[in-house]
């Protein structure tokens, strides 16, 4: 029965390397190129692995199998080796994205999970067994490093053999005639033994125990008792193996080694190091979202390819001269399956997008790489003008600007830059992926954001500038879409606008999407718009797709986002109302505007765009000199290129030109705090001995707090909390009372601190301050 158990137990690579064993008879090409000091030579495995001259191995492996070690390792007296990583784990962007440390802490529990140290232990023979409890065995894994070296360390008293190459300690590698490309090269006594000995000790340095404590002691007992039973007229000793229950409780137990492993690695980093890692781990499960939808883009991938490969063989053919189809047969089959992504409309009712696709290979030399789709052809879009056409598109937008000055009240040049904010932002849209693509880390590539939202209030324009927008872009059918129209009715209309959108910003168009009156619940439902912004931004950064840009407009009163969403979004307002007396005139002053407004500047300006993306001396980390953001500029050379115009229109540079990125969250979240004292300063008290306020936050949810039972609302409590700067916070936790910096927080909302609060001057100030002269 134990001889049952213990065929049945045999892992599937040792099935398939019984299949490769079977198969080497027939196979006459060698394709293990083999170098042996300096000549091609055809050696068996165990020529290579020479266990009866050599008696100790240091390896470094990217994979292996078991099998392997216990027909070709078993006889060495000791044995050290280093396993890498897997190729399919290396494939996923999100995870590569991740510090080593974080990823290989990961991979560690993801074996734990699938028992891949018991397993493999459990695959090894008994002796080998005993040589890792007794640890002449050393099998170790990296945990602060990524590994993809493969080489190979023989020894004895006197001998030595340098193997490297790129075969892993596999039947599948070594096996001679596999169809299956290697090749190793083989130094006898050569002095580079001792450079990759050095080599191979500083690797194992970033590296811990495949096997751990918790297996080998599990093992020890269990190998005592199997000896104290085992039948003398037994000529082969059983493997260990362990059952369900033990299983567990090993699974615990590794996880116990993996996590002191780890903490002993963090503690010994600098803090510079260190820090990073604990903060990503705390935010991992926004990687892992990322990582998901990688892998099923990767199925829907495998799934295609299958799709495809059934396309070349004639189901009906007999003859075996027609059963792969012609080239052209097979390009009318697939051509429906390679059409661009294009999002799915959930609603028949849900508005037509234009199909504007980007080709990053076909931009300079007077080509923008973008192509607009027209009755169901693609044609170049861009196309240079002449300076009096460029001198005509910045006349139009002066004229723009003017009507602000002379409609709106309170009207001053810092508004007027705001509106050619917007348009350099509409302008550069298609291209912001580029931009992500020339910056490095996650961090800068989100300082590319993905989202702009306009907040205005009735009777500011922003319908108007939206639609402005649309003209100036030439994109006839994305006309700006009502929020409450992109799903017209249906009683999940709410969830379902907000997957509307989320499959539009995955499509492969990059016509920004237009939204007019974006509504409250987009913002106090932290299952709406937060959840969207922060999923789709962090995809942004490690996407290879070229994908659309979210322009919105919102009531500024309204527009409040955590601050992970506001992070990863651009808010700019245009909050200043027109004068209603001079409704009439600004109305005619609009229409003449929207009249002579084109896209022939747009048409240009990405051709330009596109030969600054194709000058590999330009940088892309620019940040503004006049801007507190700490941000980079992304739209630096959007506003280099607008300068050109200017003198090629000959025109000033009018004071209304942004010549940095704004942060209207900030002046949102003053006047948010600024509002909340000026109309209900004594539920601040004062804690005159600490200098701080002490503010009660819950008092804010007494009405929302009964509406909010599902906890999907972002209560007024949180909106404030987040909307209150770090510099006022006397700490950093979220308490029903907070305790608030008295003069840092009358600095930042711009109120006089009160008389009753003010420092008394005393003859002590007088001499500190002569003091200070001297």
């Amino acid at each position: 029965m134990e001889k049952e158990l213990e065929s049945e137990s045999l892992t599937l690579f040792e099935k398939e390397n019984e299949n490769i064993e079977k198969t080497e008879t027939i196979k006459v090409k060698n394709t293990l190129f083999t170098i042996l000091n300096g000549e091609r030579v055809d050696l068996e495995i165990e020529e290579i692995f020479d266990s009866n001259r050599f008696y100790e191995i240091k390896a470094v492996t990217f994979s292996a199998d078991e099998s392997f070690l216990n027909k070709y390792l078993t006889p060495f007296r000791s044995v050290d080796l280093v396993i890498g990583i897997q190729d399919v784990d290396v494939q996923v962007r999100g995870l590569k994205a991740l510090e080593n440390e974080t990823k290989n802490l990961i991979e560690s529990q993801k074996a734990i999970i699938k028992k891949k140290q018991i397993r493999f232990f459990e695959n090894l023979s008994r002796e080998n067994q005993e040589s890792i409890v007794e640890e002449k065995w050393k099998l170790r894994v990296p945990i602060s490093s990524t590994i993809h070296s493969k080489f190979y360390l023989l020894k004895n008293d006197s001998e030595t053999r340098l193997i490297f190459g790129s075969a892993n300690l596999s039947f599948q590698a070594f096996s001679n005639k596999r169809n299956q490309f290697e090749n190793i090269v083989i130094f006898d006594n050569s002095p580079l033994f001792n450079q990759f000995e050095e080599y191979f000790n500083e690797i194992t340095l970033t590296c811990t125990d495949f096997i751990t404590k918790a297996i080998r002691k599990k093992a020890k007992s269990k190998i005592k008792v199997l000896d104290e039973n085992n039948d003398e007229k037994q000529e082969e000793k059983f493997s260990v193996r362990f059952t369900q229950d033990e299983n567990a409780k090993l699974q615990i137990d590794i996880s116990k080694d993996i996590v002191k492993e780890f903490n002993d690695v963090i503690v010994k980093e600098e803090d510079s190091v260190a820090l990073p890692i604990i903060e990503e781990i705390k935010t991992i499960d926004e990687k892992q979202k990322i990582i998901e939808n990688e892998k099923k883009e990767e199925l829907e991938v495998e799934k295609f390819a299958y799709e495809l490969s059934i396309n070349t063989i004639s189901r009906q053919a007999k003859k075996k001269e027609s059963m792969v189809v012609t080239p052209e047969t097979f390009a009318k089959k697939i051509k429906p399956k390679l059409e661009v992504k294009i999002a799915i409309k959930l609603n028949q009712s849900t508005p037509e997008r234009e199909l504007l696709f980007s080709k990053d290979t076909d931009r300079g030399f007077g080509r923008s790489g973008l192509y607009i789709e027209e009755n169901g052809n693609t044609k170049p879009f861009g196309q240079k003008a002449g300076k009096e056409e460029i001198k005509n598109s910045i006349e139009s937008i002066v004229k723009l600007i003017e009507n602000y000055r002379k409609y709106v009240i309170d009207y001053n040049d810092n508004y007027g830059s705001r509106i050619v904010e917007i348009i350099l932002y509409a302008f550069t849209s298609p291209f912001l992926q580029d931009i992500r693509f020339k910056l490095e880390s996650d961090s800068e590539k989100l300082d590319v954001p993905q989202f702009l939202f306009i907040g205005g209030t009735a009777g500011s324009g922003k319908s108007n500038l939206l639609q402005i927008l649309q003209k100036m872009l030439g994109l006839s059918k994305s006309k700006p879409i009502l929020y409450n129209n992109i799903i017209p009715t249906g009683r999940t209309k709410k969830a379902d606008t907000i997957t509307q959108i989320q499959l539009w910003m995955n499509e492969n168009n990059v016509a920004p999407i237009l939204i007019d009156e974006i509504d409250e619940e987009f913002f106090s439902n932290k299952d709406r718009g937060n959840n969207l912004i922060v999923n789709v931004s962090n995809l942004s950064t490690s996407n290879f797709d070229f994908t659309p840009c979210f322009i919105g407009t919102t009531n500024a009163l309204e527009y409040s986002l955590p601050q992970r969403a506001q992070r990863r979004s651009y808010y700019v307002k245009n909050d200043k109302v027109f004068d209603t007396e001079l409704k009439k005139k600004s109305v005619k002053a609009y229409t003449e505007v929207f009249e002579i407004i084109n896209d022939t500047l747009f048409q240009d300006f990405v051709i330009r765009f596109a030969e600054k993306l194709t000058d590999d001396n330009l940088s892309w980390k620019n940040y503004s000199l006049h801007s507190s953001t700490g941000l980079i500029d992304f739209l630096y050379w959007s506003r280099e290129i607008f300068k050109e115009y200017f003198e090629i229109a000959q025109i000033e540079m009018p004071a209304w030109f942004p010549e940095t990125r704004y942060d209207d969250t900030v002046e949102n979240n003053q006047s948010l705090w600024r509002k909340l004292y000026e109309y209900n300063h004594q539920d601040f008290k004062v804690q005159k001995e600490k200098g701080v306020y002490l503010f009660k936050l819950k008092s804010l949810d007494s009405e929302e707090g009964q509406s909010n039972r599902f906890g999907t609302k972002i209560l007024p409590s949180t909106k404030y909390l987040n909307a209150l700067s770090q510099k006022c916070k006397n700490d950093n936790n979220s308490s029903d009372i907070i305790e608030i910096k008295i003069k840092e927080f009358h600095d930042w909302i711009g109120v006089p601190l009160p008389k009753g609060l003010k420092h008394k001057k005393t003859i002590l100030d007088f001499f500190k301050k002569k003091k200070s002269e001297k």
